[in-house]
């Protein structure tokens, strides 16, 4: 039973990586589109949007998705449909709730967010039902059901770029609107359908312990989970209301470039976190630490491979009048490498449930981030916040490593190799920004560093191939 457990944790693993990336790419792909159908400041307005939208769904929904992962190893599967109909009951009270209290403080709040009302309703719609789906997902991913995540996500990644192509078109101004409104329908639809069906299949809208449960774990982290959000959008935020919408468009750009390590991250993370898990119920450390090196490299090779090539995509992503927003990649490519880096011992906070030390460290990152970017971006625009963002990452990094240590106190990872490799991919960031004007120089380098990493990390990269193989 366990090896079938390890060859079906792979199999789903590849395909999560696998359709994160192809799903993901899609909204990749159609960026050089939109940022030749929208000026700076519409493209800056529509990722103003998503940051709200991020923001409002964490705060809304209580974050309760967070719990369903580790509820699947609590509840069998009759329980689970009951518990999971229980818990978005409750995501959707509170989400209506916050709605009600936005409406209540009316023009001030409408000021502070800096939206029209039209697009506050609609945001509020998608959270309401795109909880559900995030709920799902999120249950599928616990399961291994990766065909039924395939298919879902995939529906909607294919379908909203369509619609809000059609839709920019047809607008002969606030050309936004039509951007928005094309990428929340699709989800809005698929997600009503699948609302429905969770409370028909659960057929359970309150019990105590299921609540309990989850605001337990669940609601620790929302310090956690929307200061992580700050970190990567507030930043769009400030810009929006301290430079201008246009900058905020301009530094949109290079963040939409580096989402694509992101969704990597996201991607990596899915894929090992439940694989993780299973390893840490078993005290299996040896296979944990063995995979943990050719893990991170090859993370590490796409960050590397993003960061040479950034002011090229960036030509390709944009015409000239974006140009400029390639100074901000190197320092939100590594911010994101951090990410990476400290997820490993955050996973481990997870798996104790000591969530609450989880929000902490973030909320400390976030306030550090506004700050900076109170103090920074007024004097030196929408370059600073690439950096503050670096600082917030590096500074949860140092806080959740010797938290998990206190949990946990064996060498999960291998510490030598995790701290050298931090330190060599700084270096490697420094050294191509040098570069970023220089084309050439940055291809041999590239080439130099690939060629390295390969033959220095050969047997490590060959079994982890083996294994892979085995399994």
């Amino acid at each position: 039973m366990k090896e079938i457990n390890n060859k079906l944790a792979l199999k789903a693993g590849s395909w999560y990586i696998i359709s994160n990336f192809a799903v993901k790419s899609i909204s990749i792909i159609t960026t050089p589109i939109f940022t030749r159908l929208l000026s700076t400041t519409d493209f800056g307005i529509t990722n103003t949007y998503s940051s709200w939208l991020g923001i409002f769904t964490i705060l809304g929904t209580l974050d309760i998705y967070s719990c369903v992962q580790i509820a699947r190893h609590d509840y069998n599967d009759k329980e689970m449909d009951a518990f999971i109909s229980s818990v978005l009951s409750v995501s959707s009270f509170s989400t209506i709730l916050l709605y009600l209290i936005i409406k209540i403080f009316g023009d001030t709040a409408i000021s502070f967010i800096g939206l029209p009302p039209i697009l506050i309703d609609i945001m509020f719609l998608e959270i309401l039902f795109s909880n559900a789906f995030t709920i799902l997902q999120t249950r599928h991913r616990a399961e291994f059901k990766y065909k039924e995540f395939v298919i879902l996500s995939a529906m909607i990644a294919i379908l909203s770029p369509i619609l809000s192509i059609v839709l920019v078109s047809l607008q002969n101004s606030h050309l936004y609107f039509g951007k928005i409104l094309g990428n929340t329908i699709p989800k809005i639809i698929i997600s009503i359908f699948i609302f429905i069906h969770i409370m028909k299949k659960g057929k359970c809208v309150y019990k105590k312990d299921y609540w309990k449960y989850a605001l337990i774990i669940s609601v620790p982290l929302i310090p956690h989970h929307l200061s992580g959000n700050i970190l990567n959008h507030f930043d769009k935020i400030m810009i929006n209301q301290y430079v201008s919408a246009s900058d905020t468009g301009l530094y949109s750009l290079a963040y939409s470039y580096a989402s694509v390590l992101s969704i990597a991250w996201t991607s990596f993370n899915q894929a090992w976190t439940p694989w993780f898990y299973g390893k840490m119920k078993e005290k299996n450390i040896q296979e944990i630490k063995r995979f943990a090196k050719p893990y991170t490299i090859a993370f590490s090779g796409i960050f590397i491979g993003m960061l040479f090539l950034g002011p090229e995509a960036i030509k390709f992503f944009a015409p000239k009048e974006y140009w400029g927003a390639k100074w901000v990649v190197p320092p939100v490519l590594l911010g994101l490498f951090f990410q990476f880096v400290y997820s490993l011992y955050v996973n481990v906070e997870f798996y104790y449930k000591k969530t609450q030390f989880i929000a902490i460290g973030t909320v400390m990152a976030a306030i550090l981030n506004i700050v900076l970017n109170y103090i920074f971006i007024p004097r030196y625009g929408y370059l600073a916040a690439s950096y503050t963002t670096l600082a917030g990452y590096i500074a949860i990094f140092v806080f959740h490593y010797p938290i998990s240590k206190k949990w946990d106190k064996r060498d999960l990872y291998g510490e030598k190799f995790i701290f050298s490799w931090i330190f060599l991919m700084i270096g490697v960031t420094i050294t191509a920004t040098i570069f970023y004007n220089t084309l050439f120089v940055r291809i041999v380098l590239l080439l130099a560093v690939f060629g390295i990493l390969l033959i220095r990390n050969k047997n490590q990269l060959l079994e982890m191939i083996r294994s892979l193989r085995k399994k």
